[in-house]
């Protein structure tokens, strides 16, 4: 699951050893299920102050994502007061764009006692529902318990900049341990900032690649 959705969802304990479902629904939830999110993406206009800079112009960028979308899960009674559904109800309501949903839902879930910290989905539906400060503080959160969280600190960043701009957003950029994937590595340091010209081409060259170096460096180029 970890090379599709990111560092995160392999940090939650509670997707790999959930409790037996009352239903089948859990058990078909899976890695399924997270593949709608990549129908949000990274705003590409994010990476246009990156683009500009680099001075090679316009670029095309790939779009493939290649994550299949799920039908609609049963009826959410069921979810109630199980954080483990609740969580799932929540990405199905993201997924379906009902983002305003998907926060109601992960707010459930962590008073029903996911960890909190650890709900970087919620981190996502409060950056499309437009509050970057929440947004920021649950990336932040994150990152404090996982020190090597890469996307974490990309997603504080994109909340940031929103709120302070671009630059100001870099600057206080967090720092984070060595992402083991090589396409991840790069991802960050384009965020950075570290050298955009480099890292934008080698980002472009991981897109035209298959499997989860595509899927991405997709995402992160918008």
């Amino acid at each position: 699951m970890a090379p599709l959705v990111g560092t995160a969802m392999a940090q939650a304990p509670a997707l790999r050893a959930p409790p037996a479902p009352a239903s089948g629904r859990q058990a078909a939830a899976g890695l399924s299920l997270v593949a709608g999110w990549a129908a949000f993406a990274v705003p590409g206009r994010v990476l246009s102050v990156l683009r500009r800079s680099s001075g090679r112009g316009a670029v095309r960028w790939p779009r493939r994502l290649m994550l299949a979308m799920v039908p609609a899960v049963p009826a959410a009674a069921e979810a109630k007061g199980n954080p483990f559904l609740l969580l799932q109800d929540g990405m199905e309501a993201f997924r379906q764009a009902r983002v305003e949903d998907s926060v109601k839902l992960f707010d459930e879930a962590a008073e029903s006692g996911f960890p909190k910290a650890r709900l970087w989905q919620r981190g996502l539906s409060l950056y499309y529902a437009e509050r970057f400060a929440d947004g920021t503080e649950q990336f932040r959160k994150d990152v404090d318990l996982n020190p090597n969280d890469t996307e974490e600190s990309i997603w504080a960043f994109l909340c940031e900049a929103k709120m302070q701009g671009f630059d100001q957003a870099r600057k206080q950029m967090l720092t984070v341990g060595q992402d083991p994937r090589p396409v991840m590595r790069n991802a960050y340091a384009l965020f950075r900032g570290d050298d955009d010209g480099k890292y934008l081409e080698t980002m472009e060259n991981l897109a035209q690649r298959s499997g989860s170096d595509c899927f991405y460096a997709s995402l992160y180029l918008g």
